[in-house]
This record gives C-alpha cells, structure tokens and sequence, in this order.
C-alpha cells in the first residue's frame, strides 16, 4: 500500500488535466485523473485507499465540479476539495462555494 498522498484530478479540458497530473506525480503524488466528474465518481468508487484531495475544474459536461464533490464526499468524508475554475466563472460559482470555505 502506498504511503503517498492521494490526489484525484477532474478536468475535462485534457491538455490541463495532463499537466496538473505530470506536476503532481514528478511533486510525489499518486494521483488519479478523470475527464470528467462522472469517472471522478467511478475512480473514487474503485480506489481502495484513501483519497486526500479532490482537484476539480467547476465547470464540467454531465457532472459539475460542485456535484462531483457532493457526491464523492457522502461516500468520502474526510476528503478535501480545491475547486479550479478558468477565467470566465469564478464570480459566478462564488456564493455556491461559500459553504466550502473554512
């Protein structure tokens, strides 16, 4: 079993996603990659260990990073989130992340 931190990456814009993994790993990092928040879903649901963050774009097909996180944490509790967002929606997905912030 590996003693290093888990990160699952949720990005659906590939070029990103495969950045963030590469940094990640060369930093230490086990690190899960989804092309969206359904296969987010799908690799929690199939990674035996723990998961210590969730890195998620907020703006994804089919499942958003909002609900992704909402999903993945009623089966995860005690994962972490960081939401990632490009230049055209950070105000707008502000008030929905209010709660998340402690």
């Amino acid at each position: 079993m590996s003693t290093r931190k888990v990160i699952l990456v949720a990005d659906d814009e590939a070029v990103l996603r495969n950045i963030v993994r590469t940094l990640l790993h060369e930093e230490g990092y086990e690190v899960l990659a989804a092309a969206d928040g359904n296969e987010a879903l799908r690799l929690s649901r199939t990674h035996e260990g723990k998961i210590d963050l969730l890195l998620t774009d907020m703006e994804m097909p089919r499942l958003d990073g909002i609900s992704t996180y909402r999903r993945i944490s009623a089966e995860r509790r005690d994962i972490k989130v960081l939401f990632m967002s490009g230049p055209s929606s950070p105000l707008r997905y502000a008030p929905k992340c209010e709660r998340f912030w402690r």
